[in-house]
Parts: structure tokens; sequence; C-alpha cells
């Protein structure tokens, strides 16, 4: 009883000559981050900290402050002479730059002095995480050619958390959306390359940039009510069941297909019957698939097709049969056997003498004025043909034996020509040039 008599005194005591009671300095009080969000990503590399004076106490020298990974530092007479640990007098203070960090947890921690150099308790806010380096890898593909304006996208990102894809620029004209690693795109519908681009962000919003280009390839031939004799000159072997074995033209891909509905859907319910020819007379009639024996359509073969009175024609009459792939190179040689033989045409090139042909051809063809049909458009096979026919609108025929009887002045892309040789020999469309 009488040692806490004595104790009670002294406080007292205490208080008359120090004008407040005696107490241990406290934690600090309001400690908070004015820059981050405790346990959410941040690219900003800088943590700014913030507090108030120690709870029941103002009597203060400073405070030792310390940012590091350890959840659970504790600071004491020896180790707050550390390199890393600061001593200030105010009531804020910022990190190092932390720019590098890859989500990394850091924490604050913070003791108050009393001015007798009395070491107050330990304080710790956490965990801040910064990041500031973005995606890693960041990739994206797709068909370097399409056929169609909707493709798909293969996308990569390594720590992805939302994309932005755009047609016009990176970050532009979109919006950020959850990260996959695959997405249907619609690209313009322009002929030409396209360039996608897709911008990754983390949670932290660092970004990283990525692009890809495809080209829409797609030779889109016109036809027009009642019989075309066309072709098409893309690098695609379209087919059903096992592949064709016949010649085909050299740089040809194979894309198989389940029936000739789905090879010819572009033109679906346009037509009524389609002729082909190689070593001997191939038909397809859509109304009689079973009595149809025609199983492919190929770059540097010809065909008849009669497109139906009601068709559903665009402004100027006509329908188009679209072949997907890049165009075949005008050297390309295609095989023609001896007799007759019905073919397509390779290039972009309307070569054509005396007058400019006022018939409809594909996008992209390039007029060419020529001097003689003989010299400048069938020379690699002059010596050998013995009589050819063309068909536009009507009928013409190249006999190279009487020019009189000529009336063909010209061959062109998305057309076809029945050509009868007297012996094997490789036609290339483009040898004269």
């Amino acid at each position: 009883m009488k040692f806490i008599h004595a104790f009670f005194i002294l406080q007292i005591l205490l208080y008359v000559f120090t004008g407040e009671s005696y107490c241990a300095i406290g934690n600090v009080t309001s400690l908070q981050s004015t820059t981050h969000v405790l346990d959410t990503p941040s690219n900003n590399p800088i943590i700014k900290m913030s507090w108030g004076l120690p709870s029941g106490y103002t009597q203060v020298n400073g405070y030792y402050v310390l940012f590091n990974q350890n959840q659970t530092h504790t600071f004491n007479d020896l180790n707050i002479t550390d390199t890393d640990v600061k001593f200030v007098t105010n009531l804020e203070i910022s990190s190092n730059d932390l720019t590098g960090a890859d989500d990394v947890e850091y924490y604050f921690h913070i003791a108050s002095e009393d001015t007798e150099m009395n070491l107050g308790p330990t304080r710790t806010s956490g965990a801040f995480r910064i990041d500031t380096v973005g995606p890693q890898d960041a990739s994206v593909t797709t068909s370097p050619t399409t056929g169609s304006y909707v493709i798909s996208l293969e996308l990569y990102a390594l720590n992805a958390y939302e994309m932005y894809i755009s047609n016009s620029g990176y970050g532009i004209g979109g919006t950020w959306e959850q990260f996959a690693t695959t997405k249907q795109w619609n690209i313009p519908e322009v002929d030409g390359s396209s360039t996608i681009y897709v911008q990754f962000r983390d949670r932290a919003l660092n970004t990283e940039n990525a692009s890809a280009s495809t080209t829409y390839a797609v030779q889109n031939i016109p036809l027009h009510a009642g019989w075309n004799l066309f072709s098409f000159g893309t690098n695609t072997c379209y087919y059903v069941g096992d592949k064709p074995d016949v010649f085909i033209v050299d740089g040809v891909e194979y894309k198989k297909f389940t029936s000739m509905d789905n090879i010819l859907e572009s033109i679906a319910g346009n037509y009524s019957i389609i002729i082909g020819y190689d070593t001997m007379p191939k038909v397809y009639r859509p109304e009689l698939p079973m009595f149809s024996d025609m199983t492919y359509l190929a770059p540097g073969y010809g065909y008849w097709i009669k497109v139906n009175d009601d068709a559903n024609f665009d402004g100027d009459g006509l329908i188009y049969f679209k072949a997907e792939g890049t165009l075949l190179d005008s050297s390309t040689g295609i095989r023609l056997n001896e007799g007759w033989n019905l073919v397509g045409y390779l290039g972009n090139m309307v070569k054509y003498v005396k007058s400019k042909p006022d018939v409809v051809f594909p996008s992209g063809r390039v007029f060419e004025s020529l001097t003689s049909i003989n010299d400048d458009i069938f020379c690699s096979v002059v010596d050998y043909t013995t009589i050819a026919h063309g068909f536009d609108v009507k009928p013409n025929i190249y006999f190279p034996s009487n020019p009189f009887v000529t009336d063909m002045n010209y061959v062109a892309p998305g057309y076809g020509y029945w050509i009868n040789v007297s012996q094997g020999v490789d036609l290339v469309w483009g040898d004269c040039e």
C-alpha cells in the first residue's frame, strides 16, 4: 500500500511540475497513403505516406520510417541506424522511385521518438503493390490473307488483364474489354491490306502494343444473267471428297469443303448449272446433286455457268462468285492436252488489240494495249493452236491460220477460253510480256 501511494504522489508531482500527465509515446495516428490503395496494383512508382501525431502524446522528437518488402518489420534501438531507415520530423514522406518493380508488395513502417529519445511502437501499412512493367511478349496473329471481312485473331500477352482492339490505331476508336486469347474481329470492308492494332494492359494500367496485318484477298468474278464462261485466278483449289487427280497449276493451296453448295455459297440460289472440263466434262446442278459429278473448282480451268434471270443482281445487273486467295502470277504455266481444253486466265492484265473492251472485269485489273494477238497474247502456244473460243456477252473466235475470221480482240481475268491444240503444250499468259 505504501508503494502504490508513493506512485500516485509521483504522478501528481510530475503533473504539477510539467503541466501534463506522464505516459509512454504511442502509435502515430491517421496513417495513410495519399497516392496508393492497399492491395491494388499501381503503376505509380513513388509511394507517398502521411500521418498524425502519436495518440495521447505531443512531445515528439521525430519519426523513424522505412519502406521495404518485409511485412513484419519492427523498429528497435539496434536497427534504427540501418542505412535504409530515415529519421524525419515532418508528417509525410515519399519512397524512392520504384520503377522496374513488376507487381512487388511494399510496406511502410513508422515509429515515433519522444524528446527523451524513447522509441514508440512500430506501426505498419501495406501492402502497396507497385507494378511498372507492362504485359510481356505481346503478340497478335491472323491469317495473312482472308476471304472474309470477319477474321480470327490469336492474342497473347503475359500478365494482360484487358485488351483494346482497333482498325484505326492504338487506343483509337475502340473500347477496353477483358483479355482473351481468341477473338473474332471485323476488318474494314475494303480491298487490300488492313492493320489490326491491339493494346494490352495489366491491372496496374501498364500497356503494351502489338499489331498484325491481313489482306482481303478475294477475286470477285462478275456474272450476268444467262450463260457465262468464267474463270478465277486466285491460289485456291476448292474441292469435296478426295483431292482432284488432274493437273493443277503451281502455287495452289487446297481447301476442302463438304459440298459443292458450300464452295459456291457466294452465288447460292442464283444459278441452275455449272459445267467444267478437264479430261472429260463435269457438271453440277444444285437442284440435282445426286446426278452431279463435279467435285472441284480450280484456277487454270474455265467453267460455264448459267445464271438465273431472277438472280439477286446488284444495280449493274451482276452477281459475283468470290474466289479467295491471292492472285497467281501470269507467268504460271497451264498445261494443255492435245485437243480441246477449257482453260482459265491468270494475272490481272486485260490484254487487248484494237479497241478497249467494254465489258465487266474483276476489280484490280490493269489494261494493256497490244499490237498482235499472235505475238502479244497467244505467243506461248501460237504454233500449236488450231482454234480458240471466248465468250463474254457473245461468242468470239481466235483462228491463227486465218486472221480474217478472228474477232477475238482481248483476253482478261474473270473469263475462260476453249483452246484446241495440236499437241501438249504449256499456256503461259505472261510469256509475251
